[in-house]
């Protein structure tokens, strides 16, 4: 898919929503207020959103290869911290899926090292 592809996919996109709710891209730039932080893997098969059909502005979602909690990733813990303490969410999601390619990986090239 080129560019001009995306673009044109995006701008279809806007039109349905305004149509469904003139008013959606009004409240929502108004700022946001999910109920859920989730933690998905990266993998391009496996959008939060859309696989659980949850409108936009009700997941915080922070995606990582193999949907993994490691202490030393700063992008992780701002993401959760900003969630928690900015954003007063209450449900945390930890989303993984089969067959995940990252966890595969790491089981395949595990050598002494923790999981």
């Amino acid at each position: 898919m080129e560019e001009l592809e995306l673009r044109k996919k995006n701008e279809e996109f806007i039109q349905r929503i305004k149509e469904q709710d003139p008013t959606f891209f009004d409240e929502l730039k108004k700022g946001q207020t999910p109920e859920f932080f989730v933690l998905s893997c990266s993998d391009s098969r496996v959008s939060p959103s859309v696989i659980t059909q949850m409108p936009l502005g009700h997941m915080f979602v922070h995606r990582n290869i193999a949907n993994q909690v490691v202490t030393e990733d700063e992008s992780f813990s701002a993401s959760l911290y900003y969630a928690l303490k900015h954003l007063k969410v209450k449900k945390i999601v930890i989303k993984g899926h089969t067959d995940c390619g990252g966890v595969k990986a790491a089981w395949l090239e595990n050598d002494e090292q923790e999981l």
